[in-house]
């Protein structure tokens, strides 16, 4: 098995907010994607929320020295977030304002590779024959939907929420939205909350049947592209060049850009 990694922060951020491992030794390789913060909170070192637990998890999984259970880790390396962010003094009744980072990891041993996923992390496998297949579920795809669908259902049950006026302001939709992590409704997110662990996604694939799989966070995805696209493109033009072109079209066509993360593992 070979490898190539590449990362490139968002030229409209101070600091990336993703990271990434390749832990040769335990052959586990991860993404992870830290989510904005809501608050101004920075570390002694000027770190936000976002850059601490996408880092903390990076950290975690870098220092495993041999094969691992990836959702057991990602367990795990959920709840060292939880005590950073009590060590912080952080409200954590305060749902919205919790650290939290998207994140895929694949450990391969024993010609398997095996995953686990929470957030729009994504991995995508490209077969011996040629198909195209995401493994992983984007979790944060339809939350716009579903997060009005739910304050729907709850006026209607005689629960206060304000009208769908208040939540045309971006700042009262995301803070409803991260209210909803890791609940039926919402979705997997890797922000200390000890529920996330009852969704957590889980995978296993033979990596004889495999040329490659792709680890990206949700930067590499152009604006209503698919996946699949992803890995064709990589493949065809290299992981780093991919990301410059992406950038490009980002400037022309004024669109928000987004740190750019991704591990192409090829078998």
């Amino acid at each position: 098995m070979k490898w190539q990694a590449a990362t490139r922060k968002s030229f409209q951020k101070r600091e990336a907010e993703d990271a990434y491992v390749v832990n040769e030794r335990a052959g586990v390789f991860g993404v992870f994607d830290g989510v904005t913060p809501m608050d101004d909170y920075k570390d002694d070192e000027g770190h936000n929320g976002a850059f601490i637990a996408s880092n903390l998890f990076r950290e975690h999984f870098a220092r495993l020295s041999g094969p691992c259970d990836a959702a057991a880790e990602l367990v795990e390396a959920n709840r060292r977030l939880r005590e950073r962010m009590h060590s912080s003094q952080l409200d954590m009744t305060q749902r919205h304002l919790l650290w939290s980072t998207c994140a895929v990891v694949a450990v391969v041993h024993n010609n398997k590779a095996s995953y686990a996923h929470v957030g729009d992390c994504m991995i995508i496998a490209l077969d011996n024959r040629g198909n195209t297949t995401v493994l992983t579920k984007d979790y944060v795809d339809g939350v716009l939907a579903r997060a009005e669908a739910k304050r729907t259902l709850d006026r209607k049950q005689g629960v206060f929420v304000p009208e769908e006026a208040y939540f045309q302001e971006q700042a009262h939709q995301q803070a409803y939205q991260r209210w909803m992590a890791n609940t039926p409704e919402g979705y997997a997110v890797a922000n200390g909350m000890e529920e996330m662990g009852q969704y957590i996604q889980i995978g296993t694939v033979e990596t004889a049947e495999l040329q490659s799989l792709l680890l990206i966070s949700d930067g590499m995805v152009y604006p209503e592209g698919r996946h699949e696209e992803v890995i064709h493109k990589v493949l065809e033009i290299g992981l780093e060049a991919y990301m410059l072109e992406m950038e490009d079209w980002e400037r022309s066509h004024r669109v928000r850009p987004d740190d750019k993360t991704a591990i192409l593992l090829s078998f």
